[in-house]
């Protein structure tokens, strides 16, 4: 029986992640329920192309029970994503705890404890007023207990998403849940004094956690790939109104770490291949006030640099604020040929294993971001359909692709956007399954061909056939 189109997890600990009513915060509590019910309600779903799973990863069950057919293949995630974290983290700082609870609970233990603190230099030039940590960091918490829940349950989810979608041959997985993770990375010690990150189009924040985000939940599942031989050629697609300095900061991390620090994180050191970084954003946050720019370009690798770096960035043009007066048809002119752009080097670069962070902020019909991006401007549904349906013309080879929600705060972006996304893995996990029929049929006729090796036994063959019909 051939294995559902796509996948959708919903990680139902988020919820008790709380961020209160704040404007400060780069996370919507309510996101997550506007996608799940988007895909209730698709006719993907409905028809059965489309897969739902409901995981509860404190209680450690998928759909109400620790039974079924994904409930071993669930806990040997829950131990994995146990081994990465630690590994990760202490390829930052050899001082990171080497256990899962300890490295996540003194990550949030201590920012905590130092949310409240005012922040010197933030101070309101009319009111004197200076910002907290949590303002300066978008990132409020309001239950500790309740993030370390949602921590664990995402960072777990990624990396059951990457082992589902192996060995679903390549069914792609959608991970639903929250906090969101593309600004953030591994490292355990927080620094909001950080210095910037160079980057090829513009410099980026340097702390290690930042808007609503505490981990790199979606690079923690790939990095999970990486160790068990389930992808080495990877591609991180980034389709967010902001631009994913987080898994930016992990990937040239990685590349820069020396082979016996790699080969602690990797198993092998040289289990990465290559990665291919592609971001379509606004210039907006984390920009820590440079002058940014798109990039097309290789990062070579060299002798500190594992491996090659392939970046394509779309800086989407000026003038998206609400004071701004370019045209939404400008706007879709640029994410256009930054789509074809990107199918061109997927098809030269061949991933086989597709990491995507998934962001409804840069819809058209967001509305709660106008300071940067006004209602109208930005992507329909369709947009992402054809991008995610396109992909494996594009010469997506097989393995796992994932999926991981980032921002949206507008509840018509979020539903309208998650709708074309189903449309679109359907599309794709189709394509994908046509492409390896057709592998399959080829090296069948091969193998029947494979008895006569040269020109000499094709023609005795031949004459032996000849000299039948003659007998006849």
């Amino acid at each position: 029986m051939a294995p559902p189109a796509a996948f959708v997890l919903l990680v139902a600990d988020h919820a008790d992640h709380d961020v209160g009513r704040s404007d400060i915060a780069l996370d919507r509590k309510a996101r997550v329920s506007w996608a799940w019910g988007a895909t209730l309600n698709s006719p993907a779903v409905r028809k059965g192309a489309v897969e739902t799973l409901r995981l509860d990863v404190q209680a450690g069950t998928i759909n109400g029970t620790d039974k079924g057919p994904y409930a071993e293949l669930f806990q040997k995630a829950i131990m994995a994503a146990g081994q990465v974290l630690p590994l990760l983290a202490q390829s930052w700082h050899p001082t990171a705890p080497s256990s899962f609870c300890g490295n996540y609970s003194k990550k949030l233990g201590r920012y905590e404890r130092m949310k409240k603190n005012l922040v010197p230099g933030t101070e309101d030039p009319k009111t004197g007023k200076m910002d907290r940590v949590e303002e300066v960091l978008s990132t409020p918490m309001e239950n500790l207990d309740g993030t370390k829940r949602a921590v664990r349950a995402m960072l777990v989810a990624c990396v059951f998403a990457a082992d589902l979608s192996k060995q679903m041959e390549g069914s792609p997985v959608v991970v639903l849940g929250r906090p969101p993770g593309h600004h953030a990375t591994c490292e355990h010690l927080i620094n909001i004094d950080a210095p910037p990150v160079k980057h090829p189009g513009g410099d980026l924040e340097g702390c290690c956690m930042n808007g609503g985000c505490f981990y790199p939940n979606s690079w923690v599942g790939a990095v999970h790939s990486l160790r068990e031989g389930g992808a080495s050629r990877l591609a991180y697609i980034d389709v967010d109104a902001h631009k994913p300095d987080g898994i930016w900061q992990e990937v040239e991390h990685l590349r820069g770490l020396g082979k016996e620090r790699r080969e602690a994180v990797l198993g092998d050191a040289e289990a990465c291949k290559g990665v291919l970084f592609a971001s379509v954003h606004i210039d907006a946050f984390p920009n820590p006030g440079v002058l940014w720019k798109s990039v097309d370009c290789v990062l070579p690798q060299g002798p500190r640099k594992a491996f090659d770096l392939h970046v394509l960035e779309e800086l989407l043009p000026e003038g998206t604020c609400k004071t701004g007066t370019i045209t939404n048809t400008e706007v879709l002119a640029c994410f256009d040929r930054w789509q074809k752009r990107l199918l061109k080097e997927v098809s030269a670069f061949k991933p086989n294993g597709l990491f995507v962070g998934l962001g409804f902020d840069l819809h058209a019909a967001e509305k709660q971001i106008k300071r940067y991006k006004r209602v109208g401007i930005g992507l329909v549904g369709r947009h992402y359909r054809d991008l995610l349906g396109s992909l494996p013309d594009a010469g997506l080879q097989p393995g796992p692709v994932v999926l991981t929600l980032e921002g949206g705060y507008s509840k018509d972006a979020v539903m309208d956007g998650m709708r074309g996304v189903l449309e679109g893995l359907v599309k794709l996990s189709r394509a994908r399954a046509r492409k390896n029929r057709g592998i399959q049929c080829t090296a069948k006729l091969w193998g029947k061909r494979k008895r006569a090796k040269s020109p000499l036994e094709f023609e005795a063959v031949a004459g032996a056939k000849k000299s039948k019909r003659c007998l006849q």
